[in-house]
């Protein structure tokens, strides 16, 4: 059996809804992360997002921030998914 210590979950994206992206339901981020702790208690979260999120009452235990890459050129799926 694997142990919740054993399970690693990485949650990636935007942490807030801005002008051009409000499909997201506010505070959506929160509500992840905190399901987490509740189905998995003592697993490892990482928190895989851009620079300059708004990072208030996160609970993760670790932090990937990188630069936006900006939007796909492909015109399949206009918002950022790289």
């Amino acid at each position: 059996m694997i142990e919740n210590k054993d399970i690693t979950v990485i949650v990636h994206g935007p942490v807030q809804n801005y002008q051009d992206r409000t499909h997201h339901e506010e505070g959506i981020t929160q509500r992840c992360l905190q399901s987490i702790r509740q189905h998995l208690p003592g697993c490892t979260i990482i928190l895989s997002t851009w620079k300059n999120q708004n990072l208030t009452n996160l609970d993760y235990d670790l932090l990937i921030e990188e630069q936006d890459i900006g939007p796909n050129k492909d015109r399949i799926a206009p918002k950022n998914y790289n």
